[in-house]
């Protein structure tokens, strides 16, 4: 038994070496991951002392380290952070294509934080708003939005790389841009029928985006070889 023991110390000793090799590499997981930091450490140490091969149980040891450190990290800076705050919009921002919220939540440093949209004409989910910009003031800046669509949104913290640590906001209340232009997409027709010699009969979907409150429609029918003549529909369908 004793002989046992002083063979695995040398062992244990490395384990260990590894394990704080781990934990001094947590502050380059933040942003992607263990696995990968740990990898690129011993793949340059190996390249380095000329080794051509790394041991399973090298990469495992420094991945156990780097986790332990950064649970810790996350964990901590979760606490500092607390529950983020619901944005408001402020209602003298708002025009056609950009808004500013009110968002009572300090910045910290090291955390990634992202705004999602959500638009509730057609109950699309949740997709990333790329084009926002978070002010000191508590302030949120966005711009690059549709005019006369009714948007929620939220706001999302990214503390580090382990998934746990993704803090979401409540969502604002319902928030409609300004009308402004034409639309900026055409109706798209479903199908069109011949019921009879002399009636046509065609169903559209409407423009994504109308930019503005649809009067209604007007359809333009031209017989091949003939002129062209019109048809107005006083209500959008």
């Amino acid at each position: 038994m004793l002989q046992a023991k002083l063979l695995d110390a040398p062992l244990i000793s490395v384990a260990l070496s590894r394990c704080h090799t781990g934990c001094n590499l947590y502050e380059s997981a933040i942003s992607t991951s263990c696995q990968k930091v740990c990898l690129n450490a011993y793949q340059q140490t190996s390249h380095t002392s000329g080794h051509q091969s790394l041991g399973r149980d090298e990469i495992r040891n420094c991945v156990r380290g780097c986790l332990f450190a950064l649970e810790k990290y996350s964990s901590q800076v979760q606490e500092e952070l607390g529950e983020l705050a619901r944005p408001q919009l402020l209602i003298s921002s708002l025009s056609h294509s950009s808004l500013t919220l009110k968002w009572d939540t300090r910045l910290v440093a090291n955390v990634t934080f992202k705004v999602h949209k959500r638009m509730l004409d057609w109950d699309s989910g949740w997709h990333l708003h790329a084009f926002s910009k978070f002010l000191p003031n508590k302030r949120i800046e966005l711009t690059g939005l549709q005019p006369y669509v009714t948007y929620k949104f939220k706001v999302v913290a990214l503390i580090s790389s382990l998934p746990k640590y993704i803090q979401e906001s409540n969502e604002t209340g319902r928030i409609t841009t300004t009308a402004h232009g034409k639309p900026s997409t055409a109706p798209q027709i479903r199908y069109v029928t011949t019921p009879s010699p002399t009636v046509i009969s065609l169903a559209w979907i409407p423009p994504r985006f109308t930019n503005n409150e649809l009067l209604g429609y007007r359809i333009h029918v031209q017989a091949i070889g003939g002129e062209e003549g019109r048809l107005f529909l006083p209500e959008p369908h």
